[in-house]
């Protein structure tokens, strides 16, 4: 903290020094002042959370970064699980086996190979149902260094509206 001057952040970095004789006398270092990168790192989430859909990212080993609040919004049971490291099979694995996710298929083990098989995709867009019954459109997008970039948008009022036009041209049909 600095007086009349917008905080600073540094990273030090030092040595022990000791005397001939083995006493300690202090530390050498070296302290680098951070601050601009501290800013540009606060005004990325600043941006992320300003996203009105949901949004994560996981790194090129598939390891979850971080997300907005969106994101949580539609997984609010996932969020013990949705920790820096965890990788996206172990939370997928979680979705399913808690019933978070709807899926047709009985089986777990094909069900996640699938997701994952998806996710390992270049470009992936489908429509999935989750739990409490929203609708959301799953686009996940590799990013240039490996990572992938997950966006979650709420199509239940879309799926709805679907669904009255179908009933309404099978009853035109009919």
């Amino acid at each position: 903290r600095r007086k009349n001057a917008p905080d600073a952040h540094v990273t030090t970095s030092g040595t022990p020094f000791f005397d001939a004789a083995g006493a300690f006398l202090g530390y050498r270092g070296v302290s680098i002042d951070i601050s601009d990168q501290v800013r540009a790192e606060t005004q990325l989430r600043t941006a992320i959370e300003a996203i009105e859909d949901g949004f994560a990212y996981f790194d090129p080993d598939e390891r979850f970064v971080l997300c907005n609040s969106k994101y949580l919004d539609f997984y609010p049971n996932a969020a013990h699980i949705l920790k820096p490291g965890t990788t996206f099979e172990e939370i997928v694995r979680n979705g399913i086996t808690r019933g978070l996710v709807r899926s047709n298929s009985p089986n777990i083990e094909e069900y996640v190979q699938r997701r994952m098989k998806q996710f390992r995709s270049e470009s992936q867009t489908f429509d999935a149902q989750i739990a409490d019954g929203r609708w959301l459109r799953v686009q996940d997008r590799r990013t240039p260094d490996g990572g992938t970039a997950c966006f979650r948008v709420d199509i239940t009022d879309l799926k709805a509206r679907e669904a009255t036009l179908t009933r309404e041209r099978e009853t035109s049909d009919a």
